[in-house]
């Protein structure tokens, strides 16, 4: 039963973890104020369970929690979006939403730096350049 709990939090923590990133990266706002909730919580039932004596097995369903939650909230994120857009079809205009990030290139918003000397190759002579 304390696999299956560590198990839950640690998927639960990194999902979140997953969630936020996706949210701060997509500028949500609001879904970042609410994820952010999940992640105290998951950490806090990691921290209550977590630091008395544990077995191999649950060390294995903390470690394999991470990578299955990282996923997951890859794989959830464009579908939570489209169901709050769904939901609300003004939820990008919301004052909970910044506006995107500008879509100018670097190039044309700064010079592009000097690229480096070339290395001569094996097979080439330095007077070749």
């Amino acid at each position: 039963m304390t696999a299956l709990l560590i198990f839950a939090a640690a998927f639960g923590n990194v999902f979140a973890l997953g969630l936020q990133s996706l949210n701060v990266n997509g500028r949500h706002m609001a879904m970042a104020f609410v994820t952010s909730f999940g992640i105290g919580t998951m950490n806090l039932v990691l921290l209550k369970v977590m630091p008395g004596p544990t077995s191999a097995f649950e060390i294995a369903a903390f470690l394999a929690g991470g990578p299955l939650g990282i996923v997951a909230s890859m794989y959830a994120h464009p579908h939570i979006v489209r169901l709050m857009q769904r939901r609300s079809p003004d939820f990008a205009k919301t004052k909970f939403c910044a506006p995107p990030h500008s879509n100018r290139r670097r190039s044309d918003t700064q010079p592009k730096p000097p690229s480096p000397p070339r290395r001569p190759q094996p097979w080439q002579d330095w007077h070749e350049l």
